[in-house]
């Protein structure tokens, strides 16, 4: 049986690349608020965000599915579109 200390190194591991992923996505997703020179409030009023949760979005502090979801419908794509290549790009750095 494993050692406590191994399952929680392993979990920790496993957060880690979470979070990695979530503020790779969030970059990508302010990168494409910026190419529709969209600011956060206006994001927050047209699209029932708040303009907290919406920086916590692009700060990668949160990427839930339903959230992506909800992202990739307001930017008019699929959520494979929203998150295309966003793995590769980490996994090169």
């Amino acid at each position: 049986m494993p050692r406590l200390s191994t399952i929680k190194g392993s979990r920790k591991g496993h957060l880690d690349e979470y979070e990695a992923l979530c503020l790779e996505i969030g970059k990508r997703i302010k990168e494409l608020r910026l190419e529709r020179n969209w600011t956060q409030l206006y994001v927050a009023r047209n699209f029932d965000f708040f303009e907290s949760h919406w920086r916590k979005i692009e700060a990668g502090k949160t990427c839930s599915l339903q959230t992506l979801l909800k992202v990739a419908k307001m930017y008019d794509m699929s959520l494979s579109e929203l998150v295309d290549g966003v793995d590769r790009k980490r996994r090169r750095k």
